[in-house]
């Protein structure tokens, strides 16, 4: 399934709620990225929030895109470790995050209380 982006809406700061094609939707919080010539002018918290969706992800008048696949591997495992800790179960929605998921959840909890069934 080609993965994007069909809803984003500004939170505050440098954080986006985004949806996704395949239901996934969630926060993503872009300040760790906005380094190197494209990316500074987002900096400026009025410029950053003047992204639009364009290319099925976001997109600036500057010229600076997040692919999709990388926005949904921001939100998939903090949905997952979310979906874990209220079922018991989690399930991979892409495989191409499947083991960054399994990491994230391995780090989020010890050994002895991670099980997935």
């Amino acid at each position: 399934m080609f993965i994007h982006v069909t809803n984003a809406r500004y939170c505050g700061e440098y954080k986006v709620w985004l949806s996704f094609n395949d239901g996934i939707e969630g926060e993503v919080d872009l300040a760790a990225e906005l380094y190197g010539q494209v990316f500074e002018p987002l900096k400026d918290k009025e410029f950053f929030k003047s992204f639009e969706l364009e290319g099925h992800t976001l997109s600036w008048s500057n010229g600076a895109d997040f692919a999709p696949e990388f926005l949904y591997e921001q939100i998939v495992p903090n949905a997952l470790i979310e979906c874990f800790l209220l079922s018991g179960r989690v399930k991979a929605y892409n495989d191409a995050v499947a083991l960054d998921v399994a990491a994230k959840i391995g780090a989020a909890f010890p050994k002895n209380q991670t099980t997935i069934s």
